[in-house]
This record gives C-alpha cells, sequence and structure tokens, in this order.
C-alpha cells in the first residue's frame, strides 16, 4: 500500500486555469490508485468543512489533512486527530492583527470559523470566502470562536511578497509557538511543529505504509514541508523555491498517478 498525499489549490485543482476536464481526469486517476489498493489524501491549507465538492464533481479521497495538518478527518467529515494553538498565542496574534489594517484574517477551530475581511471588492477569494461565510452553516461569532479551541490562524495580504515577508517575522516572534506557512497570498499560522507532513506522517503510521512509499505534490511554500519528507512532487506553475525540493514535475495529479501506477 502506498499514500499519495496532493495540495488542493493550484495542485489539484488549478483556479487560474479552470478546466472541468482536467479536474474530471484527476478524479478519475485517483479512483484507479485507490482501485489499485493505495490511499489518496488531501494535504490543504483548507479546513475540513471547504473540502466538499467542487461543481458538479464529489473529491474522492481516503482522508483530509487540514488547516495545514492542525486537523485530519476521514472523507464524511468526521475528525480523527486535531492540534491546537496555545490559547495565549493566539489571543496575542489576534491582538496584533485587530489593530493593523490588514487585508483580512480567518480563525479555525475543528469545522467552525470567524472570517473578518476588508478590501473584499480588491481580491476574488476573499469575496468567495466572504460569500461562504455568509452563507456558511459553520460561521461563528469572534467571541464564540476565541473561546473555543483554535487550529488555524489565515492572514491574508495583498500578494505573495508581503506574505512572505510577514511569516518571516510571525516565526521571529511567536516561532516558538507557532508554525508559519505562506501560502499564495495568505499565512497560515498553525501549532508549533505542525505541517501537512505530521498530518501525512499520521495518517502513514496508521496504516504501517513506510516513508519511501509515500507521494507528495505541491505547488506553494506551505507545501515544501511535505515535499521534502517524502517523494516530492510539483507542478510547472510552482515559483522556483518549491520547484528544488521536488524530484518530479507533472502538469496535473493525473499524469504523475499515471506514472506511478
Amino acid at each position: 500500500m502506498k499514500i499519495f498525499a496532493s495540495d488542493y489549490d493550484g495542485t489539484f485543482f488549478k483556479h487560474r486555469n479552470r478546466l472541468p476536464k482536467e479536474l474530471g481526469r484527476n478524479i478519475a486517476w485517483v479512483k484507479k490508485w485507490q482501485a489499485a489498493g493505495n490511499l489518496f489524501v488531501f494535504a490543504t491549507g483548507r479546513s475540513i468543512v471547504a473540502m466538499g465538492k467542487e461543481g458538479n464533481h464529489v473529491l474522492p479521497c481516503d482522508y483530509i489533512v487540514g488547516l495545514n495538518g492542525s486537523t485530519i478527518a476521514l472523507p464524511t467529515g468526521e475528525i480523527v486527530e486535531s492540534k491546537f494553538m496555545y490559547k495565549e498565542v493566539a489571543l496575542q496574534l489576534l491582538d496584533i492583527l485587530n489593530s493593523k489594517k490588514i487585508v483580512g484574517y480567518s480563525i479555525n477551530s475543528q469545522k467552525k470559523f470567524y472570517l473578518k475581511t476588508r478590501m473584499l471588492q480588491a481580491n476574488w477569494r476573499l469575496s468567495l470566502m466572504g460569500l461562504m461565510h455568509f452563507f456558511s452553516e459553520h460561521r461563528a461569532g469572534y467571541n464564540e470562536i476565541i473561546n473555543g479551541s483554535i487550529a488555524q490562524i489565515a492572514i491574508f495580504t495583498i500578494n505573495g511578497q508581503v506574505a512572505q515577508n510577514l511569516s518571516e517575522r510571525i516565526v521571529e516572534k511567536f516561532g516558538d509557538f507557532v508554525s508559519s506557512y505562506p501560502n499564495i497570498s495568505s499565512v497560515d499560522i498553525c501549532p508549533v511543529g505542525v505541517s501537512k507532513t505530521t498530518g501525512i506522517e499520521y495518517i502513514a503510521k496508521l496504516h504501517n505504509i513506510s516513508k519511501e512509499n509515500i507521494y507528495a505534490m505541491g505547488d506553494s511554500y506551505n507545501d515544501i514541508p511535505m515535499l521534502k519528507a517524502y517523494n516530492g512532487i510539483t507542478v510547472p506553475e510552482a515559483v522556483d523555491e518549491v520547484k528544488i525540493h521536488a524530484n518530479g514535475e507533472y502538469a496535473t495529479v493525473a499524469d504523475a498517478i499515471k506514472n506511478l501506477i
């Protein structure tokens, strides 16, 4: 048995090139991978509740490593493992964020989230998230979410360079307590030591799968730990800093799986 772990946004589904046929082909090859007795895992910065249908497609997987490893779930949404931030540190971070003119942020528990945004019309991703928050049954008020357990804080910035610089400053100040990952134009802040790698490792131990039988595919900075830890694969659109940690490059997840079966 082997594991193929794929990032979602920008890897399994390339938002800048919305091709339904490509998405359908990825899904078809994932099913072939599973039929051969292997596991397929989504390793994503998204929350568990955000990983549902994509258009008319039901996304196939055996596990979801969500919130960059903070939460692990079955495809039914049942949580099998969670890690949470130190509450005092999370509140310090939020005090700083509330005092600055940032684009916005979200706070995520296992299945609920709070979203605060500015400049929605200037950022299509945040506009979409704003609509999702408004209609989502999983939305929560600020006080409700901070009084519970916090799995991840995501900060939204104007571009990737700003996100990279902000992530570095967060590590300098809070690095003993949190892990920080730039992700496109956002920064994902998780409990210290938590990453997509640790989520995949948890699943591998459950099924007694050795490291050499694990493949990980991604395109952004938060994918680097899993690309380094396992048989790393990337896509042509990935930035150079990500590509140097990969052993192979394929246009799609389908192409990568086809080569492995």
